[in-house]
């Protein structure tokens, strides 16, 4: 369990960013099994190993980064208004 560890907040920043760059890592596995269940559960992935495949790419392609950026931007947006 210690490859999963974080640690503070900017490492965690680090760590996430580096997922979304490409990274494959014990880490990279964690977050796509878990954004895998998320899509499951939602409906938008027909069972689970489908949702961890549609995580796995969309880290892969870049969507997952695109996501998250527009996230950044929508939430410092908000926090200026």
């Amino acid at each position: 369990l210690s490859v999963l560890q974080g640690g503070s907040a900017q490492d965690n920043a680090r760590i996430l960013n580096a997922i979304f760059e490409g990274e494959k890592s014990a880490r990279a596995d964690a977050v796509a099994m878990s954004a895998g269940a998320a899509l499951y559960v939602a409906g938008l992935a027909e069972d689970l190993p489908s949702g961890v495949r549609q995580a796995q790419r969309a880290l892969e392609e870049g969507d997952a980064a695109l996501t998250l950026h527009k996230l950044v931007e929508a939430t410092q947006a908000q926090a200026l208004a």
